[in-house]
């Protein structure tokens, strides 16, 4: 119903209150005039604070919502009605409290219980009417109804009232509060990507004028984030900070907007840059019918473009009058054929001297040419019209060559046709004196052996001589659709395009050798592919409004004449190099006797190394080895407890790992003897590599040693391009022998930036090493210790490894040191940054990855002909609640991959039975494409993953396996 609409509701309620206030106060007035407050002074009294409170809402009607405007009333009705109930007239007190309930109903569209009460009202009217029946004098006397009923009904009546009234408020607050609440949050999930993605700055204020929250695009403006701004008073924030006088004016608009007020003004912000930009700012009040004015939303828009280009387009204005009138063309603007404006060019061309000469003509009747006005007529009347050329008429009647070009304009609010008129007499003239030059060049150009040609900006042929054909066997048609690429070596090319870069540059500079021409020697393909030698000749020529060029180019053929040059430069460099082969041998022959003794030598001495070596590798292969089968059989005795098991499980690890250690050590040296060694560049932090590194030998550190790390660049800029591994590796080479050779005193690990490179340096309180052993330490098999009694384990690799790890980095390393005192080596390598962020760091095992749910019923299929190997995975994996399947041959994993849907993940050893890993995945792929494979195997060659990921499987794992790296592969496979 209309009237259940909520202006009109406001509207009737104010009128309520308005006239609430008024009766009030006459009340309150015709009782103090009459002297009678005297006699009920508790009702005068609460008349006095009711008017005042009906004063006060109707005095913030537009801060006070509809809901509250309602409450407040209603009780202000009630209390007026329970007053005089209980002081004076209980009739007039049922009306003022019939009235509340009536008021509420209608406000909150409880149109039953609207009805209801209309009903009973006109009920309790009636039944005053019936009492007094029989009282003529009072029946028809409206002012003296009385009601007559029991004080019993009276009571229940009031209840009842009551509570009808309690309980519609309440369902009434209820259903709107849950409204708003619902309304709220759907607004704010269909708004949200619109708040954050505008291009506008939004901020939403609460009702004091504080940030709620503010867009993207309006906290990027000040560098800022919404957790800085929030619960900050709007003209506090760095917004405004920059200026007190914009501070001071967005601070009057916001109190405005706050009193329920729509503002829109013109503000400035400052950038990061320090700039001005000017915004037009709105700041909208969002009302509520229980609140009023529930939020503030502040929406600013960038127009300084706007500004600009207003300020453009006044200027362009002025130019383009400016322009107008000092065209050469003539210009002329008509309507239905008659001159309204007309430029100076346009009265010269007509040899006019006044405006008024020209204005108020009919155009094609006054200025064309009689044979020519049908044919100008019919182009004028196109909306645009090409160029054409005509004839025109002058003052004096010659007759003059013009070229028109028009179209429909919108001018001064109305349509009309400009046209620009072009003198063609000079044109004429030039065109015929250009024929008769070309004729000539012609006859030249068509008549000598040399090819001359001409080239654009993309170096294809634009025009070329007919003697092309003769040279290289193209028609002169065929050359239209090559280019200059197409007829010469890369190197000829080359050099075509550095000649051609140079001389855009002094283009662009109009250095004054810009006209010259520069010759140079090119080698061109014939159209059959043979190739043959030219002198080039050629001439870049700038041309084009924009800068645009073309090249000139004249070829001559001198192939008979380079093969003659070629043939006795041949000669010569046979007998320059026989020379330089006597005399090379001569040399050679003198010093043969002495490279044979010091090869002699060096042999001798490699021999003692490589016994020594194998001693040594025999020792260091041995000992560990003892150590892990020793406490693998003891695992096997009933008698060992669970403490020393755990111990000797600590020995058996360590050890295998020391022993894998001098493995890797081996064959890094043969892929270093054997040049497959390739770097692996990549971006990563090389202060968490420190860090690495620090926190590893900190683990180890078990003879109280200090240790010490030193980083010359910040986290956020330590991103560096390179190896990472192989530079871990080296580092690690370096602190473990620092580690092994120092008994007491302090490690420092660290780098510094020198010079464009990185100096990584090791340094050590330790036993030191001799001068005279320091430029050998570098060497295979070679030790400080290579006694048999020596006190410090260790191949005699390490170093070895690392300093050709060094240079093919392209770095070089060194070393300080001082027998007793300590060592310090220096690693230094070209410095390449990055600004690539960090990856994700690697779970621990059977930890389960956060936010990530495990579905059921998944499984993991381990292809494994080695029991060991597939009870060490599986126990690895029995943390997680996936089921393990297992298949002992490629055959097997296929045909299971194949029939069982659960399988999410493969991990297939390489060297299997019957159906190798190589062959299996590639049967799997085909049937299951999407179906992650990890080749798991005990290769360590170069290449091995390369290999892997060639032959269709999806990552790699090498043995040993790391419980950490394969737990990260299944994260990476199945939860991403």
């Amino acid at each position: 119903m209309k009237i259940f609409n909520s202006n009109y509701q406001n509207k009737i309620l104010n009128l309520l209150l308005l006239i609430y206030t008024s009766v009030a106060g006459v009340y309150i007035g015709f009782a103090y005039l009459n002297d009678s407050k005297s006699l009920f002074p508790f009702i005068e009294y609460c008349y006095i604070l009711l008017a005042f409170s009906t004063l006060v809402l109707l005095l913030f009607r537009k801060q006070v919502g509809l809901i509250s405007k309602t409450i407040g009333f209603t009780l202000i009705l009630i209390i007026s009605g329970l007053a005089e109930i209980y002081f004076t007239d209980d009739y007039k007190g049922y009306l003022y409290v019939m009235m509340a309930f009536l008021m509420s109903s209608f406000v909150l569209k409880q149109s039953q219980v609207f009805v209801l009460f209309i009903g009973a009202t006109i009920g309790i009217i009636g039944i005053s009417a019936l009492s007094n029946m029989g009282h003529p004098d009072t029946f028809l006397s409206v002012e003296n109804i009385k009601l007559s009923w029991p004080k019993w009904l009276e009571k229940i009546n009031i209840f009842v009232l009551l509570s009808f009234f309690t309980t519609l408020a309440l369902t009434s607050l209820k259903k709107h509060i849950t409204k708003l609440i619902f309304l709220s949050t759907q607004e704010k999930i269909k708004y949200k990507p619109l708040f954050d993605q505008t291009y506008s700055f939004i901020s939403m204020l609460d009702n004091t004028g504080h940030v709620i929250e503010s867009n993207q695009a309006a906290l990027y403006f000040i560098q800022s984030t919404n957790s800085e701004v929030k619960n900050i008073y709007f003209p506090d924030t760095k917004w405004w900070n920059y200026n007190e006088k914009v501070k001071d004016e967005i601070t009057i608009n916001l109190q405005s907007s706050l009193n329920g007020d729509f503002r829109r003004f013109e503000i400035t912000h400052q950038n990061t840059d320090g700039e001005i930009e000017f915004f037009d700012y709105t700041l909208k009040p969002v009302f509520d019918d229980l609140i009023g004015v529930k939020y503030i939303i502040a929406e600013g828009r960038n127009i300084t473009e706007f500004k600009r280009a207003r300020q453009a387009l006044i200027e362009g204005e002025e130019r383009l009058l400016a322009l107008t009138e000092s065209t050469y063309e003539g210009l002329i603007i008509s309507n239905a054929g008659v001159i309204i404006e007309a430029n100076r060019s346009a009265l010269k061309l007509f040899q006019l001297t006044k405006h008024s000469e020209i204005i108020g003509q009919i155009f094609h009747e006054v200025f064309i040419h009689p044979d020519e006005k049908a044919i100008v007529l019919e182009k004028i009347n196109e909306n645009f019209t090409k160029p054409f050329e005509t004839r025109a008429i002058t003052k004096n009647g010659s007759s003059i060559p013009i070229e028109i070009e028009g179209r429909d304009i919108i001018y001064k609010g109305k349509l009309h046709r400009v046209s620009a008129i072009r003198d063609l007499s000079e044109r004429r003239l030039a065109q015929k004196a250009l024929i008769n030059s070309e004729e000539k060049y012609r006859l030249i150009t068509e008549n000598i052996i040399d090819i001359i040609c001409k080239l654009d900006e993309s170096l294809k042929f634009t025009y070329a001589s007919s003697s092309v054909y003769n040279m290289l066997g193209y028609t002169v048609n065929e050359m239209g659709n090559i280019s200059i690429q197409d007829i010469t070596t890369r190197e000829s090319y080359h050099k075509i395009i550095s000649f051609l870069n140079g001389k855009k540059r002094l283009l662009k500079s109009n250095a004054p050798d810009v006209w010259a021409s520069v010759a140079f020697e090119a080698v061109l393909k014939h159209k059959s592919g043979k190739l043959l030698w030219t002198h080039l000749s050629a001439k870049l020529i700038k041309w084009g409004k924009n800068n645009t060029y073309e090249i000139l180019c004249v070829a001559r053929n001198i192939d008979a004449l380079k093969k003659i040059q070629f043939s006795l430069e041949e000669n010569e460099n046979r007998l320059k190099q026989q020379n330089e082969e006597y005399e090379r041998l001569n040399i050679e022959l003198t010093n043969l006797n002495e490279k044979l003794f010091q090869a002699k030598h060096k042999a001798e001495e490699s021999d003692n190394l490589k016994s020594a070596f194998l001693a040594n590798m025999s020792h260091e292969i041995r000992t560990p080895m003892n150590s892990i089968i020793g406490f693998s059989r003891m695992f096997k005795s009933p008698e060992i407890d669970e403490d020393k098991r755990i111990k000797y499980a600590d020995f058996v690890v360590n050890n295998g790992m020391l022993l894998l250690n001098i493995v890797n050590d081996i064959l890094d040296l043969s892929k270093i003897e054997s040049g497959q060694i390739q770097l692996k560049l990549d971006t990563f932090n090389l202060n968490e590599l420190i860090d690495e590194l620090f926190r590893k030998i900190s683990d180890q550190n078990n003879k109280g040693l200090m240790i010490q790390r030193s980083k010359s660049l910040e986290d956020t800029h330590s991103y560096i391009y390179s190896d990472r591994s192989r530079l871990y590796q080296v580092l690690w080479n370096l602190i473990n022998n620092a580690y092994k050779f120092t008994k007491k005193g302090a490690i420092k690990i660290g780098y510094q930036l020198i010079n464009g490179s990185i100096l990584f340096f090791v340094e050590d309180t330790g036993i030191g090493i001799p001068s005279e052993q320091q430029e050998k330490i570098f060497e295979r098999f070679r030790q400080v210790e290579m006694e048999a009694s020596r006190v410090f384990g260790g191949a005699g690799l390490g170093l070895s490894i690392s300093q050709k790890m060094v240079e093919l980095m392209k770095g070089k390393i060194w070393l300080k040191s001082q027998a007793g005192i300590g060592s310090t080596f220096y690693v230094s390598i070209p410095l390449q940054i990055s600004e690539k962020q960090s990856g994700q760091a690697i779970l621990p095992i059977h930890e389960k990855p956060s936010g990530i749910e495990f579905e059921e019923n998944l499984s993991i299929l381990i292809a494994e002909d080695d029991e060991s190997n597939y009870y060490y995975l599986h126990e690895l994996l029995s943390g997680l609640r996936f089921n393990i399947i297992r298949a002992k041959n490629g055959v097997e994993a296929v045909e299971i991959c194949k029939t069982d849907p659960s399988i999410r993940l493969v991990f297939m050893d390489i060297k299997m039975p019957i159906m190798d890993g190589f062959q299996a995945t590639q049967e799997i792929k085909q049937a299951k494409p999407l179906l992650p494979v990890i080749a798991q195997t005990a290769f360590a060659m170069a290449d091995d993953k390369e290999a892997a990921i060639l032959q269709g499987c999806d990552d790699y794992l090498s043995k040993p396996i790391d419980p950490q790296i394969l737990l990260a592969k299944i994260k990476k496979y199945m939860f991403q």
